[in-house]
Order: structure tokens, then C-alpha cells, then sequence
């Protein structure tokens, strides 16, 4: 017959372990590589719209420069994204699995809307660096993950 335990500190741990698991360096690299492509992508979008206003091919100067605009703080943001991809930041995994998975129906709106190289491409890279992020690791507050985080 086994003895029951008289008191909490005898009963066995069943706390979950804390260690987190870590991914591959590759795996970090290739989410912030296909990220800071993205953010690359749009500051190049927003130069092309600058560029038709001060070219005079903008239909509307107002339109085209708010266009460059709202680019230039996505590409921001998305650029943040990668830099904590880089640092190891497990904060960045969910925003980066979001903006690649809102990056495919971007995709096929490029492809069916007649630039199908670039709608490929934007495939391609979201694809390939969604399932990336997918095996870093979850974010857990109570681990570690250097609160100097960029985000």
C-alpha cells in the first residue's frame, strides 16, 4: 500500500517545463528574410508612387503621395518585424504568421490583375516564410525573451 503525501511539497512536480524550445537559426532567418523583403517591396512601391508625382504620371497628386505614405509606415512596421525576426524575438511570431498569411490574397490579386510575375513572387515568399515562422517558437511571458525587444 502507498503512503499518500502529508503535505504539497511531497507531491511530485507537475509544473510544465519552462526551457522553450528553439528553432533552427534557419528557420529565424528565412521568416525575417521573406519579412524584410516585404518591407523592401513596399518602399519600393512607395518611391514608384513618388516618383509618379513628381513625374506628373499620377492621376491625382493627393491620392499618390497618401499611397506612399500609409507604404512607408507599413513598410515600417513590417521592417520591426524582421529586425526582432533576427534578434530571436518569439513577440514576432504571430504578427509575422499575419502579414504572410494577409500577403496571399495580395498574391492572387497581383496574378489575376495582370503583374502575375510579381503576384507569383509575393506568393512565393509569403508562403515560404509563413511556414518558417511556423516553427519558431510561441511567445511566453513568463520566459526570458529579453524585454529590450524593438516591438
Amino acid at each position: 500500500m502507498t503512503r499518500k503525501p502529508r503535505n504539497a511539497s511531497e507531491l511530485p512536480d507537475r509544473t510544465p517545463s519552462r526551457t522553450p524550445t528553439r528553432s533552427s537559426g534557419a528557420a529565424w532567418l528565412v521568416s525575417a528574410a521573406g519579412t524584410g523583403l516585404a518591407a523592401l517591396a513596399m518602399l519600393v512601391m512607395a518611391a514608384m508612387s513618388a516618383y509618379g508625382v513628381i513625374n506628373g504620371e499620377a492621376s491625382t497628386t493627393t491620392r499618390a503621395l497618401t499611397e506612399a505614405a500609409v507604404l512607408v509606415v507599413l513598410a515600417a512596421g513590417v521592417a520591426l518585424l524582421a529586425i526582432n525576426l533576427l534578434r530571436h524575438k518569439s513577440l514576432a511570431k504571430t504578427p509575422t504568421l499575419l502579414w504572410n498569411g494577409m500577403l496571399v490574397p495580395v498574391s492572387f490579386s497581383l496574378i489575376s490583375g495582370g503583374a502575375k510575375l510579381f503576384g507569383v513572387a509575393t506568393l512565393v515568399v509569403a508562403v515560404v516564410s509563413f511556414v518558417a515562422a511556423l516553427t519558431l517558437p510561441r511567445f511566453d511571458p513568463d520566459e526570458d525573451d529579453e524585454a529590450d525587444a524593438v516591438l
